[in-house]
């Protein structure tokens, strides 16, 4: 069975909700327009969907006038996520991850100034890069240092009167090339001692 990769990218719309500056009727001063941003997630089986997007929303004149008082003022892709063998998250031109998401989602690529470009999950939050006028005052956490190793000590028995047996796992040992790692482990010493005594 075939799996598709899965993708989607997120854009941003600003528009304003007022009267305009060309509307020739008469408003009242006090009357601020306010503004909001409209956050679209869009999920698309095909990289090449992206790219088609990106040119179609690039042949659209800005400001867009909706009606008498709602322009589009802007229409900006932040965040392209692609589910291959994993999320990678990117971030569009001039949209950045805040460091405490590239330390809590792995960055795949570097900090600078405490931020990142791309992560290596989907956050599960919600948030998509931000522009980087909205990530002032950041700072990055700090990592926790590793626990210093433990060492433990094994011993193992063997229940042998056979010269044979002996001169073998000896043998064995000489060769072993030491640390010698098992998983997240290394054995850094091996010694034969019998009643007591080290061979």
């Amino acid at each position: 069975m075939a799996t598709k990769a899965f993708q989607f990218f997120n854009f941003q719309l600003s528009y304003t909700d007022g009267e305009l500056s060309h509307v020739r009727e008469k408003r009242d001063a006090s009357v601020v327009p306010l503004e909001y941003i409209v956050v679209v997630e869009i999920n698309i089986s095909q990289v090449i969907l992206i790219e088609q997007i990106k040119s179609s929303l690039d042949l659209i004149s800005l400001p867009l006038q909706l009606d008498n008082t709602t322009e589009v003022s802007a229409l900006n892709i932040t965040t392209v996520c692609i589910n291959d063998t994993g999320y990678n998250c990117r971030c569009e031109d001039q949209y950045f991850w805040p460091c405490d998401k590239c330390v809590q989602y792995g960055h795949c690529d570097d900090i600078i100034n405490t931020t990142c470009g791309c992560l290596n999950d989907m956050p599960n939050d919600g948030q998509y890069c931000q522009p980087i006028t909205e990530l002032t005052n950041v700072t990055c956490p700090t990592p926790a240092a590793p626990p210093p190793p433990t060492e433990y000590m094994a011993e193992i028995e063997i229940d042998t009167m056979d010269a044979a047996v002996l001169n073998q796992l000896k043998t064995l040992l000489k060769n072993l090339s030491l640390p010698f790692g098992i998983s997240d482990n290394q054995i850094t010493e091996v010694n034969i001692t019998t009643a007591g005594n080290e061979l």
